[in-house]
């Protein structure tokens, strides 16, 4: 079986953010790193295929090359291959989903992971999204 997993870039759960008087994060001392959420599906996929239920997890990111240190990270962790969808635009939720969508038509995976949201925006929305792009079902927030 293959896996495909959506990873995000985000501020560091454990960091204290500020904003300025235009309302823009404060980047001093900012660390980023794996979503959480997301970080939990590649240990399931891991488990997985520590059982011989899994042959490949393949896991795909969109950002700035600096979403290459979050894709090492997913690496190390135990993913196989790892994909980049490279742009320095922020883009939105439905771009996103395109994005992704069409990755998974490339890869044609048995199983598509992503967190259950990520911890920044905390919309929910990209794997709904995805699912209906692909006309697949979807399990929302499995725990």
């Amino acid at each position: 079986m293959k896996v495909l997993i959506a990873l995000k870039r985000v501020i560091h759960p454990d960091r204290k953010i500020s904003l300025c008087a235009q309302g823009k994060i404060v980047a001093q001392d900012i660390i980023m790193g794996m979503n959480p959420f997301d970080e939990r599906a590649i240990e399931q996929a891991v488990r997985w295929k520590a059982h011989n239920q899994v042959t490949e997890i393949v896991i795909v990111s969109i950002g700035s090359l600096e979403v290459c240190e979050t894709l090492h990270v997913g690496l190390a962790q135990g993913a196989d291959r790892a994909i980049l969808w490279s742009t320095q635009e922020s883009l939105e939720s439905l771009h996103i989903a395109q994005l992704l969508a069409l990755t998974i038509e490339q890869e044609s995976p048995d199983i598509v992971l992503m967190g259950q949201q990520a911890i920044d925006e905390e919309g929910a929305q990209i794997g709904p999204m995805v699912a209906g792009m692909l006309n697949w079902p979807q399990g929302s927030f499995a725990s």
